[in-house]
């Protein structure tokens, strides 16, 4: 932009307007006529606003984004929140300083080819969704004309192998389970034999399961970073589901809390009172990457293959429909949302059907052979 004062309270102002298909810059000018500076700017403001579509509070994709943020996060979950956070700073730290007028689809695609040299298919697509929902907002709120998101060519995902203990590591995985600390144990057999994802493990109180071991599922907790902490309810409604524990599963979880009572006793004024089950030594509540770090030593110390924590779930499935157990049951324990979930995930290992009463006796089955196996 260039102003020029041509005579007392008269101005002409230039300001660039995009290139042409040569690549020669455009310009438009106006006369302005204004008795003070302020009076001035908020003239030069609105004309700019009328020709570019983008509000002079609005210049560049950061701005953009600052305006819509509180709408973007509205009745979005703490996690959530936080994941949106991590994908907000990567916008603003790679095209965060962009003039809008300049955001384009050509623009969006050279951006989306550069990220890809450093980040995965997968997180490319929320990042560029979360930029794509933000636009879509600033549309709405008349902040720009148009969505500039379209037409932009995406990394494909490919779909990963579901990651499942086969039935000899299974067997091996049991049997040395009696070695880990009593909350580790429980932690792993939890997901194992509960399918339960790491959030809904961590989030389990402490007089929550009782002794017949069925008991539902009602929140998750999560602590992305250390000294973070989020409790929500489970992810939908079918998620608040109900556990059927196998008894060796619920002989472990009453000891756990016979040996926090004696702990408590040991620690005094210094035991951490958590609520949760799952605790560490002095009565602080597990970190959700504990589970993680704990769960690969374990593996590396039983000489088997790392696997991620949500594969002990997995294999809860594996083993559901190893059993022929009905689809829709599998769906209803896994707590997805829709059978389509589960199909999606797990529709070549299905075969053929069997009854919902099974599942726990059959895993308490599998769990006692393992650890005689052992003995």
């Amino acid at each position: 932009m260039h102003i020029k004062q041509l005579e007392k309270n008269k101005y002409r102002v230039w300001i660039d307007i995009n290139t042409d298909y040569l690549g020669k810059r455009k310009q438009k000018s106006k006369v302005f006529y204004a008795s003070t500076k302020r009076e001035l700017n908020t003239q030069i403001n609105e004309w700019v606003e009328s020709i570019s579509g983008i509000s002079a509070q609005c210049r560049t994709v950061s701005d953009m984004c600052n305006a819509v943020w509180s709408q973007v996060i509205n009745n979005k979950s703490p996690n959530t929140i936080h994941t949106y956070n991590d994908q907000r700073n990567r916008i603003d730290n790679t095209i965060g300083s962009l003039r809008l007028e300049k955001l384009s689809p050509r623009t969006l695609q050279m951006w989306v080819d550069d990220l890809s040299s450093e980040l995965s298919p997968r997180t490319i697509r929320f990042t560029y969704s979360l930029l794509r929902n933000c636009c879509s907002i600033a549309v709405t709120w008349n902040l720009i004309k148009t969505n500039p998101c379209h037409d932009v060519s995406l990394p494909t995902v490919r779909k990963k192998e579901v990651q499942i203990l086969s039935p000899e590591d299974f067997s091996v995985f049991c049997s040395h389970l009696d070695e880990l600390p009593l909350d580790y144990k429980v932690c792993f057999e939890l997901a194992l034999f509960g399918s339960l994802r790491k959030g809904e493990v961590l989030g389990i109180l402490e007089d929550e399961i009782p002794d017949d071991g069925r008991f539902y599922i009602k929140r998750a907790r999560y602590s992305p970073n250390l000294g973070e902490v989020f409790v929500k309810e489970t992810k939908t409604s079918s998620g608040e589901r109900l556990c059927i524990l196998p008894q060796l599963v619920v002989d472990d979880v009453i000891a756990l809390r016979k040996q926090h009572i004696q702990s408590k006793l040991k620690y005094g004024k210094a035991w951490i009172d958590s609520p949760y089950l799952l605790k560490e030594e002095n009565g602080e509540a597990f970190h959700a990457s504990l589970c993680i770090t704990r769960l690969q030593s374990y593996m590396k110390k039983i000489g088997l293959e790392p696997i991620s924590f949500h594969a002990l779930r997995h294999t809860y499935a594996s083993i559901c429909i190893s059993l022929g157990v009905n689809p829709e049951i599998v769906s209803k324990r896994m707590g997805h949302s829709n059978l389509s979930t589960t199909l999606g995930i797990y529709t070549h290992l299905f075969e053929q059907k069997n009854n919902d009463d099974e599942i726990a006796s059959a895993l308490g089955t599998m769990l006692s052979q393992s650890v005689e196996k052992c003995e």
